[in-house]
């Protein structure tokens, strides 16, 4: 009995072509693959702006680059973002408080100062954020 492959099947992201049969053994896989020399097809970036935007493909973050420049960026956009990821659970854990308008927690109170912000402002603008999220729009 022939397996034939659907088409969508790979091994080893070797795709065997949709009439193909599958081959019995990993020793039959690699004949074709000797016999049919993918890589020979294969087309890279042809030109230089290709090439360029080809040689990015690795960097994913930027924090492993070689270059120092990038390196540095990187660490920055990644302290900014996990700063305003912290202070969005921050928001959220001053909204009751607020909303209330309770006292503060002394922590909080100098967390908002070490953020250079009024604590009596900054409650004010969670108050207002909260309100115009709440209204419905027309």
């Amino acid at each position: 009995m022939t397996l034939v492959n659907p088409g969508w099947i790979t091994l080893n992201n070797v795709n065997l072509g949709v009439d193909q049969p599958m081959p019995a053994t990993s020793e039959e896989l690699r004949a074709r693959i000797q016999r049919t020399k993918p890589w020979e097809k294969t087309r890279g970036a042809t030109t230089e702006l290709g090439r360029l935007i080809v040689s990015a493909n690795s960097l994913k973050n930027g924090l492993r680059s070689k270059n120092a420049l990038i390196r540095e960026a990187a660490r920055h956009a990644r302290r900014l973002k996990l700063a305003e990821a912290e202070l969005e659970d921050f928001k959220r854990l001053v909204v009751p408080f607020a909303l209330c308008r309770r006292p503060l927690p002394p922590v909080f109170i100098q967390t908002i100062r070490y953020l250079n912000l009024d604590p009596e402002e900054f409650c004010e603008q969670i108050r207002i954020g909260v309100t115009e999220q709440s209204q419905p729009s027309e």
